[in-house]
Formats: C-alpha cells, sequence, structure tokens
C-alpha cells in the first residue's frame, strides 16, 4: 500500500512539472503570434522616451477601437503589454524580465481582472497560478518550487484565505497545513502528521526549513 501512495505521489509531481512547462511553451507561442499581429495594420504613438531616444511606452491603435500598450526597457527590450477595447483593459496583461523571460500574466475582462493568472521563473516553470473573479482570487490557488514541484495550495473566497492550506516539501510530503473557517476564525496550525500544534510552532518549522 505504501508503495501505490508513493508511486501516486510521483505520478503526480511528474504531472505537474509537464503541465506546467506545457503551459508555459503553449502561452510562448500564443504571444509570439500575437506580438507579430499586433506589429501589423497599426498606427503606433510613442507616449514617452528614454534618454537614449528609444521608446518608453508606446500606444498602437486599431481600426476597431483597440488598442495595445507596450512598455519597454532602456535596452529596447520589451517590458509590459496589455490591451484595450473601447477604453477598457481586456485580454491578457503580460510582464517580461529584463533577459526576454515572461514574468507574470494576468487577464482583464471590460476592465476587470478576470481569469486566470501566473507567475513565472526565469526557466519558464511556473511558480505561481490562481483564478480572479471580478477582482479578487477565487477558488484554488497554488505555488510551486524552482523545479515546477508543489510548493503549497489553498483555497480562497473574495480574496481572502478559506479551508485547509497544504504545504509540501521538495519530495512530495505534506509538512504543514492550516485551517480557516471564515475571516472571522483563527487559523489552526497542523504538522505533517496531522497533530495541532501552535502558531509560535508553526513559525519554528517555518525557519528551520
Amino acid at each position: 500500500m505504501r508503495k501505490f501512495v508513493w508511486c501516486i505521489s510521483k505520478l503526480g509531481a511528474i504531472s505537474t512539472l509537464l503541465k506546467s512547462k506545457i503551459e508555459y511553451n503553449m502561452r510562448l507561442k500564443y504571444f509570439a503570434i500575437l506580438l507579430l499581429l499586433t506589429s501589423c495594420n497599426s498606427k503606433t504613438e510613442v507616449i514617452e522616451k528614454f534618454a537614449n531616444g528609444k521608446p518608453k511606452k508606446i500606444i498602437e491603435h486599431y481600426d476597431n477601437d483597440s488598442t495595445c500598450e507596450k512598455y519597454y526597457y532602456e535596452d529596447g527590450k520589451l517590458k509590459e503589454m496589455k490591451s484595450y477595447k473601447s477604453g477598457k483593459q481586456t485580454g491578457e496583461q503580460v510582464y517580461f524580465k529584463e533577459d526576454g523571460t515572461k514574468a507574470a500574466l494576468m487577464t482583464f475582462v471590460n476592465g476587470i481582472r478576470h481569469g486566470q493568472t501566473y507567475e513565472f521563473y526565469p526557466s519558464g516553470y511556473v511558480a505561481f497560478e490562481g483564478i480572479v473573479e471580478n477582482g479578487e482570487f477565487e477558488g484554488l490557488s497554488k505555488w510551486y518550487f524552482k523545479n515546477g514541484k508543489l510548493n503549497f495550495i489553498g483555497n480562497r473566497h473574495l480574496g481572502k484565505d478559506t479551508g485547509w492550506w497544504y504545504y509540501f516539501n521538495m519530495q512530495g510530503d505534506t509538512i504543514r497545513r492550516t485551517y480557516t473557517k471564515s475571516e472571522n476564525d483563527t487559523t489552526q496550525y497542523y504538522d505533517g502528521k496531522g497533530n495541532k500544534i501552535t502558531a509560535d510552532e508553526w513559525d519554528n518549522i517555518t525557519r528551520e526549513e
């Protein structure tokens, strides 16, 4: 039975690793196509420049009352990109690091943050993923180690932590967990063996890691 549980744990870790990498590659291809499309059939307006003359912020205008705002680093590399339709932000807003790798992604609908959110490690693996509904985090949120394995996971409601939150080590073992019934309740802390511990003991375990 222990071997079966161990195998399931390993398969879950591999699945998470592949999922993170595949999602990154798919979105990388999407943005390559998007950048190509937004470079055509548009009127570019330079809003702000660096001292060296290179653009710091530009706006690309399209015939269908759509615009795309782009921000750049001083060396000319893309820093941020977001789109508007009829004056309201829509679609995916993307941030890039200075080395060109993607840093974060968030989604907007009719000017409100709504949809999938990601943060990325320089390697391309997902560091965080969650869902925002009408401006607040809702449902499951996940954080990952740099190697793509799950670090901790929990639910949110109206932007606040709720229910069980689980914390894992690099081997995939549950090392801590917390429980919050509602925002008015005190959070309960547990060790990896299901024993309730105090907040001070939780802090000590955290520092040891």
